[in-house]
């Protein structure tokens, strides 16, 4: 890409990546609402920009584009009929012939669904495999390589930029209520996952788990060649745990490194395609380590386990954990998804104690409902975790679980869930060792 004029809304990770790689050899242009300058960009407020002149728009993901309310720069770059376009559709446009493409989203699961598929097939397969998106590697930072394999994880904010890009294959895990504010409405949220679809053809594959009620629904209206799977299709034997005819764990305690084994059958069935041999798989899993914040093992500690589900922004997510465990120490809190945790109920005679923090505390003390012995700390999340630890010593079970999993988002007290999942480790440290 030479000789363009390019108009970034936003200056993220993603879109700076873009402009370190396209800078070069293209004129560009930025404004960021909280940025007035940086280094020898060119800050242009979007009142001052002729947008017939852009060749493309760059949008972050976190611009809103309709809901709750356009940005007015997407207002005067549609009036101007300019390319509005995200950095995943953009660094494709850099090949000139389009590689192999393995897109994976739903609302949960998809970073680990995302980093498994790229484990298994770049220890698999001959070809070169990168990973990307949304998962925190922007795409701009991965190479080019018309005969590589790309597995991108895609966000609804990011399907809502794309144009005419299509993938390979298009893996949708599960839709439940979230972001919508952004979105306006279920229905909304629905049609921007399902922009995962758009254009494709039916030699492009569409990988849907059917236990999810909404991707079930919406299973005979893709039109891609299509494959079905159910979390029922793991089967559990006397001598390990089961998929098809592959023995691929030993028991079902393993399947917490891979949060569900949603995700799991839907890595393995990419691998099939990808012609993997699924019968010595089980050894290649044993060594995948799981993701920073999602359900990951912090430390042991005596009769003590400490878990950071940081990335569990929702009930749904946390839904996953709790299933998983007993005798729980229940950490919780943030910016409140509607329905809070409402659906968590059944799960509340596994958890001993709560501990709530941060703007949802009331509400989710309210739904909680004197069910469960809970304690409000507000903003104090210092003493929080000192006092989550420290009853958890007093306890006498065989094992009791720290969970910290906030089924909210984390925007009122830190600027993501990476950074409040490191600040929940770096307490924990601080305190066992």
């Amino acid at each position: 890409m030479k000789n363009k004029k390019l108009y970034f809304l936003g200056l993220g990770i993603s879109n700076l990546a873009v402009i370190e790689k396209l800078a070069p050899n293209n004129e560009i242009f930025f404004y960021d609402d909280k940025i007035g300058k940086h280094n020898d960009l060119k800050f242009v407020h979007y009142d001052e920009i002729d947008f017939s002149e852009i060749d493309y728009f760059v949008v972050a993901p976190s611009v809103p584009l309709q809901y709750p309310k356009a940005h007015p720069a997407i207002i005067k770059a549609k009036q101007a009929k300019t390319t509005i376009i995200g950095d995943i559709e953009l660094f494709f446009m850099q090949f000139e012939k389009v590689p192999k493409i393995v897109a994976v989203t739903g609302t949960n699961g998809k970073s680990t669904t995302t980093k498994l598929i790229h484990f298994i097939l770049s220890n698999k397969i001959e070809q070169s495999v990168y990973f990307g998106g949304n998962i925190g590697v922007p795409m701009f930072e991965l190479p080019i390589d018309s005969e590589a394999l790309y597995v991108i994880e895609v966000s609804s904010f990011q399907l809502d930029l794309l144009q005419e890009l299509e993938f390979s294959y298009s893996v949708l895990l599960n839709i439940t209520p979230d972001h919508l504010d952004r979105h306006n409405d279920l229905e909304g949220y629905v049609k921007a996952k399902m922009r995962i679809f758009q254009n494709n053809k039916t030699e492009n594959i569409a990988v849907l788990c059917s236990d999810n009620p909404i991707t079930y629904s919406i299973f005979e209206t893709v039109e891609n060649t299509k494959v079905k799977f159910s979390c029922d299709e793991i089967k559990q034997k006397n001598d390990g745990i089961y998929y098809k005819s592959f023995n691929i764990l030993n028991n079902f305690l393993e399947i917490k490194k891979f949060s569900n084994p949603q995700n799991l059958i839907a890595a393995l069935i990419i691998a099939e395609m990808q012609g993997v041999d699924l019968t010595n798989i089980k050894d290649l899993l044993l060594d995948f380590d799981p993701l920073e914040h999602r359900f990951e093992k912090v430390l042991q500690y005596e009769n003590i386990t400490i878990y950071n589900d940081s990335k569990a922004t929702n009930a749904d997510s946390t839904e996953n954990a709790l299933k998983q465990l007993d005798n729980i120490l229940w950490i919780a809190g943030g910016v409140a998804k509607e329905g809070g945790i409402k659906s968590l109920k059944k799960y509340f005679t596994k958890i001993k104690k709560v501990y709530l923090f941060g703007d949802s505390e009331q509400l989710f003390y309210k739904q909680i409902d004197n069910m469960i012995e809970t304690e409000l700390y507000k903003n104090d999340f210092a003493k929080l975790v000192n006092e989550a630890i420290r009853d958890a010593k007093l306890e006498n079970a065989k094992q009791i679980n720290i969970l910290f999993s906030p089924a909210c988002a984390s925007f009122d007290m830190f600027a993501n869930f990476a950074a409040r999942g490191k600040a929940f480790k770096n307490l924990v440290r601080e305190i066992l060792t």
